[in-house]
This record gives C-alpha cells, sequence and structure tokens, in this order.
C-alpha cells in the first residue's frame, strides 16, 4: 500500500512539474509576441556628408516617401514591430548601401541615422524617449557621427561645465533637460578648445537631437532635429 500511494505522489509531482514548465515556455512566448504585436516608430535620418539620397526599406518595402538628401530627416514614421530587414539604398538604385537587421519593439521610438563616409557608409540606431520635458526646460541629446573624432567628443553649456564628456563614435548621449535659450560648445574628449559652438536657439518644452558630423576637424558642423 505505502509503494502504491509513493507512485501515485511520483506521478503527482512529475505533473505538476510537466504543467508548470509548459506555463513558463507559454509565458515566454507571450512576451516575444507581445513584442511583436503592434507598430514602433521610427525616423530616418540621412548623416552622410556628400551622399546622394536615400532611401530606407524594411523587408524591401520603401518606408519614406521622398528620397533624403544629407541633413533631411523623416518625420516618426510607425511600421510593424519585429525583427526587420533594413536597407539604406540611394534614390533610383536597388543595390544596398548598408543592410542589416534592426529589431523593433512595439509602442517604442527609433532614429536610424545613415552614417559614416560615403566611401564606408554604416548606420546608426538609437531609441527614443519622447517624454516631454519639465516645465521651463527644453530636451537635448548629441549623436557623435563625426569620423574626424572617433575618440571622442565632449559637449558643454557655453559659460558653464561640460555635462556630456567622452561621447564615443557612433554613440548617442542620454537626454539631458536644459535651460531654454542656452547654447552648447563641442570639444574634443579632455579638450578645453572649442571646436565648435552652436548658437541654435532651443526652445522651453521642445525636444531636440544635434548630431555632428565631419572627416576633419576642419568640415565638422552640425544639425539639428527639433521635435515640438
Amino acid at each position: 500500500m505505502k509503494t502504491y500511494v509513493q507512485v501515485r505522489l511520483l506521478k503527482l509531482v512529475s505533473l505538476l512539474m510537466v504543467l508548470f514548465v509548459a506555463l513558463a515556455i507559454t509565458s515566454c512566448s507571450k512576451d516575444k509576441d507581445d513584442n511583436k504585436r503592434g507598430d514602433a516608430r521610427v525616423m530616418i535620418v540621412n548623416a552622410v556628408e556628400g551622399s546622394a539620397e536615400q532611401n530606407f526599406y524594411l523587408d524591401n518595402n520603401k518606408l519614406n516617401s521622398s528620397a533624403l538628401a544629407y541633413g533631411e530627416s523623416t518625420s516618426y514614421l510607425s511600421t510593424t514591430a519585429g525583427t526587420r530587414k533594413a536597407e539604406f539604398r540611394s534614390e533610383s538604385s536597388s543595390t544596398a548601401n548598408v543592410s542589416f537587421d534592426l529589431p523593433l519593439v512595439a509602442n517604442k521610438n527609433y532614429s536610424i541615422f545613415y552614417a559614416g563616409p560615403t566611401s564606408s557608409a554604416t548606420y546608426m540606431v538609437t531609441e527614443d524617449d519622447i517624454t516631454p520635458p519639465p516645465a521651463g526646460k527644453a530636451k537635448i541629446r548629441f549623436v557623435h557621427l563625426a569620423t574626424a573624432f572617433e575618440t571622442g567628443i565632449d559637449v558643454g553649456v557655453v559659460g558653464a561645465s561640460k555635462f556630456v564628456n567622452n561621447l564615443k563614435f557612433k554613440t548617442a548621449s542620454a537626454f539631458s533637460n536644459v535651460d531654454a535659450n542656452s547654447a552648447f560648445a563641442l570639444f574634443a574628449t579632455g579638450s578645453t578648445t572649442a571646436l565648435l559652438t552652436i548658437p541654435t536657439p532651443i526652445d522651453e518644452g521642445k525636444i531636440y537631437t544635434i548630431y555632428v558630423t565631419g572627416s576633419t576637424p576642419l568640415t565638422i558642423k552640425y544639425r539639428i532635429i527639433i521635435r515640438s
């Protein structure tokens, strides 16, 4: 009788373990499906100086309505979440200049930069926090796409201390809340001599992405993307 009870108990424990594993697998699958269900939003940016106008494709379907010249960007465009095949192609060309897998999570926002020199173009993807800044502030981040300073750049408010330090090539700073009407200066990492000043008007309540390009210290420049 004791042996019979033990066998029944072992069968019950085994059944419970199988049910537990099945529930865990179902939960993981649901989490993965949730990431794919719905839409993500992407902004496309051509940050390659001297490049041909660019189109952006997901799974062989063009996403932007008009080709983008250097310095141009789209608004945020909705597209199906999941891992997508992404390509930048020159206008009127079927050949990809850059091709890569692009994981997109539903309900998130991304910027996708066509970057680097024309001879060896590359890409960069950022996930974007577009929550509004606090009252009286603007929100700003910097994206380093200047091959002239692959070792890094610093950024500071003019007349104040640096708040972005050693930003590496193809990386973006976190968004920072800054006072309206601030102006900024750009430095090679560790230097106190400004390479570039950015006197653009900064308006309260807006969100700014400032990206820096240039293959030499003499050609370094910035572009601004503003979200109201």
